[in-house]
Order: C-alpha cells, then sequence, then structure tokens
C-alpha cells in the first residue's frame, strides 16, 4: 500500500513539474508573440510539443 501511494505521489510531481515548464513555455511563446518574433514563436512551440 505504501508503494502505491508513493508511485502516485511521483507520478503527480512528475506531472506538476511538467506543467510548470508548460507554464514558462506558455509564457514565453507570449511575450515572442508579443514581440511579433515568429522564429522564437516557432521554437517555443517546439520545446513545448518535446515536453508533451
Amino acid at each position: 500500500m505504501k508503494k502505491t501511494k508513493q508511485l502516485i505521489l511521483d507520478s503527480l510531481q512528475n506531472e506538476e513539474s511538467c506543467l510548470k515548464d508548460l507554464i514558462v513555455k506558455i509564457d514565453d511563446q507570449q511575450k515572442a508573440i508579443e514581440e511579433k518574433d515568429e522564429s522564437r514563436v516557432l521554437e517555443i512551440i517546439e520545446e513545448k510539443n518535446a515536453l508533451m
């Protein structure tokens, strides 16, 4: 039972980390869009896809 709970907690922590990384990438993407930096936007989209 303890191992199952620990596995669930570890999984949730990994998901949280991934979501935080995605939030950072989305924020970067928004800034690049505002700056009209098309190549950076495309680069960030690729980075986000790699996280998923």
